[in-house]
């Protein structure tokens, strides 16, 4: 009897001992599952804001490019047209928008400038590139209106560098529009050779041999010829 009790207890410690090993690696597995879900659900929050973020700065920089595709019809053009010319509007020249007269082009500037200091962490190197080319030739055109006595008559600029603003903003559309229509979530150092190299290729596309730098080079030469001839006088 006694045996029969005893074997009774080993089969009922089994039992039991089994089932709290169940117990027990279900709990286990229930909160390696939990932490493994909240994880992800973090992760993908995480993603979220980040998209989120990128999304906004890709489209408000976008806004700021398409914005340099509204013209003005420069007004010498169109009182000097015929007054039978149906066509008068067709001949006109135009110019950028923002480069009516010096609040305009200021307004330019601090948008860009804007732009830069608040959305440029989340964009993508190349985006930021072409951005930060833009407030570079910018500048350049600044100085360039200022040293020449042209702060006053910025329209008349504008009709020499309007190519080179639809070459950008064409460009710069076409590339925001991919990054827009490919969502991502990374985001990218401004440091390192990737970044210099998306620099360095869209400056020599759009700050270098520019209709503004070819002028900019010709009054230059010019300065220094005027000079030299006053020498040799």
């Amino acid at each position: 009897m006694e045996a029969i009790v005893r074997n009774l207890r080993v089969v009922w410690d089994l039992l039991f001992a089994r089932e709290v090993l169940l117990v027990g690696a279900t709990a286990i597995l229930t909160h390696f599952f939990d932490v493994r879900k909240l994880k992800k659900e973090r992760h993908t929050k995480y993603q979220d804001k980040i998209g989120e973020s990128i999304a906004d700065a890709l489209t408000a920089v976008r806004e700021i490019s398409l914005s340099t595709k509204t013209f003005e019809i420069y007004e010498y053009s169109i009182d000097n047209s015929p007054a039978d010319n149906a066509n008068a509007l067709a001949d006109s020249v135009y110019y950028p928008a923002f480069m009516a007269n010096k609040e305009t082009f200021s307004q330019m500037c601090e948008r860009v400038s804007s732009a830069r200091e608040k959305h440029e962490p989340y964009l993508d190197l190349m985006s930021a590139a072409y951005l930060y080319i833009f407030e570079r030739y910018l500048m350049n055109l600044a100085l360039y209106a200022k040293k020449y006595g042209l702060q006053e008559n910025l329209d008349v600029l504008g009709l020499i560098i309007i190519v080179d603003v639809q070459k950008w903003e064409n460009k710069f559309d076409r590339h925001l529009v991919k990054r827009l229509n490919r969502p991502h979530y990374k985001l990218f150092s401004r440091h390192g050779w990737l970044w210099k190299f998306a620099k360095c290729y869209v400056e020599k596309k759009y700050l270098l041999n520019t209709e503004l730098d070819k002028i900019m080079k010709s009054s230059s030469k010019m300065i220094d010829e005027s000079a030299g001839d006053s020498t040799n006088a």
